[in-house]
């Protein structure tokens, strides 16, 4: 039983890539599962239904019933939006764009906890050279970029990721689940402003006024010339 009427054809589901029946009304129409995962923003699992035979759509709380006035939900950390279906039931779309990790792309690394004793995130500019999904889950990926601020050094590794939130600037993902010390990991557009408040030794020892015309108007040309101009680690 799907939660809106049937079209012909199938499309994918934004966030799991599953099948979803195809309707141009509803082109990021969630999929039953995900739809069933949906959240208030304190994590609290939400039911989706009509108010009567007549329509209207009538969201609840799933541990007490309790009937909830916003239409607005959470998937997988994505912020979407519940409406009532043209033929009635209900439909899940997301309502703000996702975070996407692109290889050849800077990226801000905030990991905690961070390698010392002290309380403190790590954190390092990274170069995306691949990510993966793992199966067809948005939400579980496996990713290699350059750590360069590593201490023996610019670094390649690999994580696995399970994504568990995602928001328009950065997402946020547990590293390497089940297989060590649990760690956290955001991810982050990166711009001089973050590079001046996580690392700002970086720009201390190279003066963004000392590099060429390009990498003073670019973070993306200034990192790729501070630490990747003698070439690429192997």
């Amino acid at each position: 039983m799907t939660f809106f009427y049937p079209a012909d054809g199938f499309q994918s589901c934004p966030l799991c890539g599953g099948k979803v029946p195809a309707s141009s009304r509803y082109p990021r129409a969630l999929c039953v599962q995900c739809a069933s995962e949906a959240t208030d923003e304190n994590g609290r699992r939400l039911t989706f239904g009509n108010v009567d035979a007549t329509g209207g759509l009538q969201v609840r709380y799933a541990d007490t019933g309790e009937t909830r006035n916003r239409p607005f939900c959470y998937v997988r950390g994505v912020k979407c939006l519940a409406e009532e279906g043209r033929f009635g039931g209900y439909v899940i779309q997301p309502i703000e764009t996702h975070f996407k990790l692109s290889p050849g792309c800077w990226y801000g690394w905030e990991m905690s906890p961070g390698y010392l004793d002290d309380g403190k995130p790590y954190c390092s500019p990274i170069l995306m050279r691949s990510v993966r999904r793992v199966g067809r889950r948005s939400d579980r990926l496996v990713v290699r970029f350059w750590n360069v601020l590593y201490a023996e050094g610019v670094q390649d590794f690999e994580k696995r990721l399970h994504v568990l939130e995602r928001a328009a600037d950065h997402l946020t993902a547990a590293i390497d689940p089940g297989c060590g010390p649990d760690r956290r990991a955001t991810i982050r557009e990166i711009s001089f402003e973050w590079i001046e408040r996580q690392c700002p030794n970086i720009l201390r020892s190279f003066p963004v006024s000392r590099c060429s015309p390009a990498a003073q108007g670019s973070v993306s040309a200034y990192l790729a010339e501070v630490f990747l101009c003698s070439g690429s680690p192997g």
